[in-house]
């Protein structure tokens, strides 16, 4: 790491790709051009409680040692890390913890926006917007002063920069000394650490989108061979992931959910089209062509490297014929031994079959439905999943269905 200094201040330079350049440029240009900072939109405020710098004067303070062990502990707790904003938090509590600075604060850059934005706004940030932002665009740690309500404003500003990219400023500021070289190096050390998590957080969500697209194009291919039944896939994964929102469970199951209620019936596309779209009942031969879906579903899903958190997915979606009672199909499986999401869907996949119009009948009507679900509670379907569907369905499904009568 090479270290570049001036007379004003002392600057880090972080190597990075030399393409980063003309967009930190731009950014730097956006600067420039306005006259208030929360113009901007500049201010992070993650910081400490403390309100009011201290007033112990500049002799009498003696700057803490900053110690390899720190490092090593910040370094492990940012690992840990599963957001941007823990990140964010981590680094904030690091430096109160190291009691170095009157106040921290962290500033990320929002792709969407294209600019950096804050976390919580309640106070005013006492460093000027523009020293953050020089930081942003150049990339460079930067210590100095700055004037304060008739005082001066020591500051540290250390990038939270990758190999490739920058991802936002972590700031301190003290009104009590000037930060040391030391502390400058460890923190600069810090903030690459920092910005190396936050590339992998940022790899991990693109992965996951890309994931999602597939998904997405997967399910369009389901509804290209059947318009009778064009949008059941989609229409059971909101339903899913609504009732996985009514059982509270956690996000992450909820995306589960959606995902493997898109791909439930994934499988079919294996099935021929003389029994697929049938315009009458099945015989028994064909039925059992048909209970082979789920286990095409699987085969064919889980050739396809899924993102993390839906790995479970061309499970979970094989699984949706399976009953509590252990009578259903490919496995035969009991409870406790079926996903709660492949349950979810379960209820869901049944609700849109029997309510919408279908080759070989038209679409019953929707009390008749609640009380099949009834009929089968802890049998066909497990009784918490019948439970938060009947309320989703009396607390949003019927009133929509009346607003749209009207």
């Amino acid at each position: 790491m090479a270290f570049e200094m001036n007379s004003e201040q002392s600057v880090v330079t972080p190597q990075l790709s030399s393409g980063y350049a003309p967009g930190a440029l731009c950014e730097l240009q956006k600067i420039s051009q306005l006259d208030d900072a929360a113009e901007y939109g500049a201010i992070l405020t993650l910081r400490s409680t403390e309100a009011v710098f201290p007033t112990t004067s500049i002799a009498t303070v003696v700057a803490p040692k900053i110690g390899l062990s720190f490092l090593n502990q910040t370094n492990q707790a940012l690992m840990k890390c599963g957001s941007d904003a823990a990140v964010a938090q981590c680094l904030v509590h690091s430096a109160n913890a190291l009691g170095i600075a009157a106040y921290a604060e962290v500033w990320l850059y929002d792709r969407v926006s294209q600019r950096l934005r804050p976390q919580q706004k309640e106070t005013q940030s006492p460093l000027p917007a523009n020293i953050i932002e020089a930081v942003f665009a150049t990339g460079e740690t930067r210590r100095g002063s700055t004037p304060l309500r008739e005082a001066e404003l020591f500051y540290l500003c250390v990038p939270l920069a990758s190999s490739q990219e920058i991802y936002g400023v972590c700031a301190l500021g003290s009104r009590s000394r000037a930060f040391s070289r030391e502390e400058l190096e460890m923190l600069t050390a810090i903030g690459h650490h920092a910005g190396a998590v936050l590339g992998s957080l940022h790899t991990k969500l693109e992965q996951e989108k890309a994931c999602e697209n597939l998904i997405q194009a997967l399910a369009l291919t389901i509804d290209a061979r059947d318009e009778i039944t064009a949008g059941h896939s989609g229409r059971v994964a909101n339903y899913s992931a609504t009732i996985a929102r009514y059982m509270q469970l956690p996000e992450r199951e909820q995306r589960l959910a959606y995902y493997a209620g898109l791909l439930h019936d994934y499988g079919k596309v294996g099935v021929r089209d003389e029994v697929l779209c049938k315009p009458s009942s099945l015989t028994a031969e064909e039925y059992e062509e048909i209970k082979q879906h789920p286990e095409y579903t699987l085969s064919i899903l889980s050739k396809i490297k899924f993102s993390e958190g839906l790995a479970e997915v061309p499970h979970v979606a094989s699984c949706h014929h399976e009953r509590p009672d252990g009578k259903g199909y490919p496995r035969g499986l009991k409870r406790g031994e079926i996903h709660i999401c492949a349950l979810i869907i379960a209820v869901a996949d049944v609700f849109d079959a029997l309510t919408v119009k279908r080759h070989y009948r038209d679409p019953m009507p929707l009390d008749e439905v609640i009380a099949l679900l009834e009929a089968g509670r802890e049998t066909q379907f497990e009784g918490v999943v019948v439970d938060a569907f009947k309320q989703f369905y009396y607390e949003e499904y019927l009133p929509r269905q009346d607003r749209y009568r009207k």
